[in-house]
Parts: C-alpha cells; sequence; structure tokens
C-alpha cells in the first residue's frame, strides 16, 4: 500500500499522491495542509505578527466584504482587528458607543495591525471610509438596482405630474415603494 505524500500521515493515497483528506484541502484551500486550525492558534498569530508594521494580512479566514476573522478573547469572539487593538491597549472591552477604525483604510483588506488601528466614533469610521472611497453608497452599493441617472430620471417624470408612482415603478421594474422613497428624497438624496 502507498502512503500519503504528507509527513507523518499513514493514510493510502487517493490522488495525486495524497489520502484524501489532503487531497480534500488541496482542492477546497489550494494546500494540502490548510483547512486545519487548532483552538488558540488565530489569538497567537494575532499576537505574533500584529505590530508587524501596516498592512499585517489575515491569513485564517474572512468575514464580510474582506474583514478579518475573528480570534476568542476573554472568552469572547471579536474581530481579530478588534482583539488587536484591545491587546495592544490593555483594554477589556471596546467603550460603548466606540468603534475600531482603520486609519490605513486597509480594514476591508484584512488589515489587523495595531498602529493601523484607533478608537473612534461612527461618524468618524464613516468619514474615513468616504475620505478613502471605500464607502459604498448610491450606484455604487452592492444592492443597487438604478443607477444615479435613472434616480434623476425618476424625478424628472415625476415632477412632470403626468406619471403615477405605480407607473414608475413598472417602467423601471422596481416596487411602488422604492419610487416613493426616491421622488420624496428619503433614499438617493444626491441621484
Amino acid at each position: 500500500m502507498t502512503t500519503c505524500v504528507v509527513e507523518g500521515c499513514e493514510s493510502a493515497v487517493h490522488a495525486h499522491g495524497w489520502c484524501s483528506s489532503h487531497y480534500m484541502r488541496e482542492h477546497r484551500h489550494g494546500s494540502p495542509l490548510a483547512g486545519l486550525t487548532y483552538q488558540g492558534e488565530p489569538l497567537e498569530y494575532l499576537k505574533q505578527h500584529m505590530h508587524d508594521g501596516c498592512c499585517s494580512p489575515w491569513i485564517y479566514g474572512y468575514v464580510g466584504d474582506g474583514y478579518s476573522g475573528r480570534v476568542t478573547l476573554n472568552g469572547r469572539r471579536k474581530p481579530a482587528y478588534v482583539a488587536s487593538y484591545m491587546i495592544g491597549n490593555n483594554l477589556i472591552e471596546i467603550p460603548r458607543g466606540m468603534v475600531i477604525r482603520h486609519l490605513c483604510n486597509k480594514g476591508h483588506l484584512g488589515c489587523f495591525n495595531f498602529e493601523c488601528l484607533a478608537l473612534g466614533t461612527k461618524a468618524e469610521d464613516a468619514q474615513d471610509r468616504i475620505r478613502a472611497g471605500t464607502w459604498t453608497h448610491g450606484e455604487n452599493h452592492k444592492c443597487a438596482v438604478l443607477s444615479s441617472d435613472e434616480v434623476v430620471e425618476i424625478r424628472m417624470l415625476w415632477a412632470t405630474g403626468f406619471y403615477r408612482q405605480l407607473d414608475l415603478a413598472e417602467m423601471f421594474h422596481v416596487s411602488q415603494v422604492t419610487i416613493s422613497a426616491i421622488v420624496n428624497f428619503k433614499w438617493r438624496r444626491n441621484g
């Protein structure tokens, strides 16, 4: 019987020199050794690399929009960048109403470097994202159905008085609620 080429693995070969477990890890993760994370390993990695310079990439998986994955700190699951800030500042919790800002504007790329992080308000964080061009709104938002030009056209057609909201909804393949929010400037104020 031929055994897996991975050092220390005694399982029978399934394909390409690997056992079925290592073959599937290669297929899913791009490496026969990937996919196994031992408890505490991500937190140890974070502690070892949180001062590596801007911007430290996270290697243990990501949550939505590319933000670094989670680690367990003080018995609670937290995003890696939040844990990095808390460890670096010797904090037990983030103060109520505050968030951790990425001064490097690379949080969406998984940065967790302590030097890139600062405590701030949600408004400051939003301003950071606007300045960096990473804030998605209007037609750039992933859920946007209408372009800015279409929003302007809807408002112009509505202003003529010849169209009902239902008519515009049918023309632009959206709901009447969406048209109402657009013509009353509750959504997409700037087009």
